[in-house]
């Protein structure tokens, strides 16, 4: 599978400061990631202060600089640096892990300029005060608050501690409360400017640049910074071999959370020589809903709703943890007898060479899909550096290739053994879930299912999937030098735009068949319809379908979105029309097998009953409640558990049937594509004749509270905060095209109001924000913050404030001006995706939009004024249109 890539190249400044550089065929966009050698891993390499005697915790340090940079420099003081990237329609923001830093822009090309300077003072010129340590450390606390909000968060983070408590990876990136509190402003300094030197960073470019000019550009503005007299080294000798802990059962009480279990097997640093091989073995394991684990206790035993993997390893070698999410407590101990179970077969029994090769062609495909995104390329170009050079990228498919069944067999009987393992469970009585037994030891235990099923022999089996036959050529009309569209013979309407020089090609059908046409008692019909449609056609099952697409790297889901669904799917170029014939196939015959719509409606009633665990989660339920009514089928597109228990396979059966008929869909392709063979293409797989059935009702039902303010007191340690109400419905385009302005200006992105005032001016919340949802027959917006429990009276007045402002004022031409460089800058970004494209376009098709509508979107933006912008504040924001609650 290994191909011709265009590959990276890099210089170095005087200073030491190393430049890695690659192109992509992002047409006019670029993307910058700075890294800072300094995560949680390296806050005790160097000590903040030379006095033996000061004992400090620099937990969290790296984390805080982070927040810190952002507000001030020269060039930028008073939070500049979070406006002056939107403001050229481009997006800036930063993360911390164990080992960097990272500050990452992407933005218009053209640009790129501000950002090189805007990253160059970041690294060396940053000169925050006083005050803005102390409000940060209000902010980061609120953060810190909020992740122990969340159970399954805070359940890594607690395995993360006690696994390996002397380890560096031990250490909680964001700090504890005591180290955040007891940072000074001088010790943070002394911090950054110790970690922060040309020797300790690098910077990755991708997109759309020019070489010479990145060079003049770069040294321009990096090369005063000045490099150390000694680079830090980081200690990663003593942790390549994972820690042997010892086998045990650890049980934790955690005030409200449904029952959680989770294992903990060694994970390697990318620079072991075993890497590769436990990597694959991880992959086949345990990641992924084609996994070995995923098969036995979601699919066959029906055991869990879900896994999630966790990988708390990096530079240095350290563990994954892999949740288990239980469908029924009393069955734990079957979950972890079959969890075992699946683990022997990988070390002992013959792997099926099948398996082998379709994992290794996940992980290739995924690799090669890398290439057509600037950021992600960024983001894999840096992990390789990391871990020993950029260079590595372009070997990973050879390297992949390379494992053998012998090598991970070796690999994982080294280090799948008992002094490696831990079992973890979290529930919400301090009664352990397990019995203290050695499980890895034990008997196997027979699969709850006494044999495979047939499907899962056919699994094995290769497949060619039907194909049918045509030779008329559908009319074309061609509307764009690069698009075709034009309208089969049973009514689908197909869009083929054409963008050069992407490997990869999007394909989305959509259709405006959505939540709001289910019946009333029959809520989740249209979402379960079209999840199982995926799950397997009437020539093939679902594993056959699955191995189909493995082989193929085809990469299809559903998303729903309140006035439609889509069906969704990538490919590599070449491979377009297996993704049609499978599609096809999925779309006009599938199967609805009950198995796999039991393990849907499952999955789903244990996500939903999860939600409760979860408070920022159940206030803005609540919220919603408030807005729209306990009936309304606005909300999930699931509906509710008695929705769901109530729908039968006859139901879906009928559903497909009457709605999901050619004529209610738009085909849209997009990619690097021959026009005329594709169209043609087109019709050979999907113009099947089908009689057109019921129309299309979207019908929003909702019934507003006669309440408009709830505040109710709650057990967490923050307070959570909805303000809003009602919009204007996508029909009104001039309207609803102020009203995302609107959006972007109050809380949209780091220089909007609720940003500025509530999180950088007072340091009250660490998320806060304003969204507008709209379908084609109503909208509504919603304002949000997450405080501490002291802080929610000040936090709601703050709020009614800002909106009353901009209720009676309006906004600002330099605040509309930013918005719409943003908006515009985002859809350029959102555009390098040929999946978003194919969606976008079809998405809007589907719902009566022209042709023209999509191409028009810079014209729509640009056209919005400010009396538009307040005529549209002065209708939907007033007062009597807000809903409240608050829980604190």
């Amino acid at each position: 599978m290994s191909r011709h890539l265009p590959r990276a190249r890099s210089f170095l400044l005087d200073n030491g400061f190393k430049v890695i550089h690659g192109k992509t065929h992002a047409v006019g966009i670029i993307c910058l990631h700075l890294y800072i050698r300094t995560g949680s891993t390296n806050e005790s390499t160097i000590p903040p202060t030379n006095d033996p005697i000061i004992k400090i915790d620099p937990s969290g340090y790296s984390h805080f600089i982070e927040h810190l940079t952002f507000k001030s420099t020269p060039s930028f003081p008073l939070n500049g640096i979070s406006d002056a990237v939107p403001r050229l329609g481009g997006v800036i923001n930063a993360y911390t892990d164990f080992d960097c830093t990272c500050y990452h822009i992407q933005m218009p090309s053209e640009y790129y300029a501000t950002a090189l300077h805007i990253l160059a003072e970041i690294s060396y010129l940053a000169n925050w005060s006083e005050d803005d340590v102390r409000i940060e450390k209000d902010v980061i606390i609120e953060e810190i608050k909020q992740f122990e909000q969340e159970p399954e968060t805070d359940f890594v983070e607690y395995i993360q501690r006690d696994f390996c408590p002397d380890h560096p990876l031990s250490k909680p990136v964001l700090g504890t409360n005591a180290s955040v509190q007891a940072a000074t402003h001088q010790e943070l300094l002394n911090f950054y400017h110790t970690h922060y030197t040309p020797h300790n960073s690098f910077l990755i470019v991708t997109g759309d640049y020019q070489e010479n000019d990145l060079y003049q550009k770069t040294a321009q503005y990096f090369s005063d910074w000045k490099p150390s007299k000694e680079p830090l080294q980081t200690k990663v000798s003593g942790f390549m071999e994972p820690f042997r802990i010892g086998y045990d059962i650890r049980h934790r009480f955690y005030r409200s959370s449904k029952p959680l279990i989770a294992v903990v097997l060694p994970e390697l640093s990318e620079m072991h020589s075993q890497y590769d091989q436990l990597a694959i073995a991880t992959q086949l394991f345990c990641l992924g809903n084609s996994s070995n684990l995923y098969r036995r206790l979601v699919e066959q035993d029906k055991l869990c709703s879900m896994i999630k993997v966790h990988s708390v390893s990096g530079v240095l070698s350290g563990v994954t943890v892999i949740l288990l999410f239980p469908v029924n407590l009393s069955k734990s101990r079957q979950i972890i007898d079959a969890f075992f179970d699946e683990m022997r077969k990988i070390l002992y029994q013959p792997l099926s060479q099948k398996d082998m090769e379709l994992v290794k062609k996940d992980l290739i495909y995924s690799w090669l899909y890398s290439f057509d995104s600037a950021d992600h390329l960024a983001g894999d170009l840096a992990a390789d550096e990391f871990v020993g050079g950029y260079e590595r990228l372009y070997d990973y498919d050879r390297n992949i290739m390379k494992v053998t069944e012998p090598g991970l067999k070796e690999s994982t009987r080294q280090y799948w053994q008992p002094d490696y393992i831990r079992i973890y469970t979290q529930t919400s009585t301090k009664q352990p879930l397990l019995p203290q037994l050695d499980y890895f030891s034990s008997c196997e235990v027979p699969s709850l299912s006494p044999t495979l099923t047939k499907a899962m022999k056919a699994y094995k089996q290769d497949i060619s999937l039907s194909e049918r036959q045509f030779t008329d050529p559908p009319y074309q009309q061609e509307l764009h030098p690069d698009q075709y569209q034009f309208t089969l013979s049973n009514g689908m309407k197909v869009i083929i735009q054409r963008v050069k020089n992407r490997q990869s090609t999007g394909i989305a059908l959509a259709s405006s068949v959505s939540q709001l046409c289910d019946p009333p008692d029959k809520r989740g019909l249209n979402f379960l319809t079209s999840t199982a449609l995926i799950y397997g056609s009437r020539f093939h099952d679902h594993d056959q379908i699955r191995s189909y697409s493995r082989e193929h790297g085809l990469n299809i889901r559903v998303t729903h979105q309140t006035d439609c669904t889509s069906i969704r799917a990538k490919c590599l170029k070449e491979n377009i029309l297996n993704a049609f014939s499978l599609i096809s196939e999925l779309f006009y015959y599938p199967s609805f097998k009950s198995r796999y719509t039991g393990i849907i409606k499952r999955n789903v009633i244990d996500m939903i009953r999860r939600e409760a665990d979860y408070p920022s989660i159940t206030a803005y339920n609540l919220w919603f409640r408030m807005l729209c009514g306990s009936k309304t089928n606005l909300h999930r597109s699931t509906g509710g558990i008695s929705d769901l228990l109530r729908l039968s396979g006859q139901d879906i059966r009928n559903w497909h049937a009457n709605y999901y008929t050619p004529e209610n869909f738009t085909l849209c392709i997009v990619g690097d594509l021959d026009l005329a063979h594709i169209a043609g293409e087109c019709q050979r797989y999907f113009d099947k004749p089908i009689e057109p059935r019921n129309r299309i009702e979207n019908i929003p039902l909702f019934e507003p509270s006669a309440i408009r303010k709830k505040i109710k007191a709650g057990q967490s340690t923050q307070a959570y905060i909805h303000l809003g109400g009602f919009g204007c419905p996508a029909t009104i385009r001039e309207q609803n095209t102020a009203f995302h302005l609107l959006a972007q200006v109050l809380g949209g992105e780091l220089n909007s109001r609720f940003y500025t005032i509530l999180r950088e001016k007072y340091g009250f919340a660490y998320q806060c924000g304003f969204d507008f949802h709209s379908c084609q027959s109503m909208g509504f917006w919603i304002a949000y913050a997450y405080c501490d429990v002291d802080d929610w009276k000040q936090t709601g007045i703050l709020m009614h404030e800002i909106i009353d402002d901009v209720y009676t004022n309006g906004i600002s031409t330099d605040e509309l001006q930013t918005a719409q460089n943003y908006m515009i800058g985002i859809g350029r970004i959102d555009a390098e995706s040929v999946g978003w494209q194919a969606s976008t376009i079809a998405t809007l098709q589907a719902l009566g939009y022209e042709s023209d509508y999509y191409f028009n979107r810079e014209r729509r933006i640009r056209s919005v004024n400010l009396e538009t912008i307040r005529s549209t504040a002065q209708q939907w924001l007033a007062p009597d249109n807000r809903f409240l609650h608050i829980i604190h």
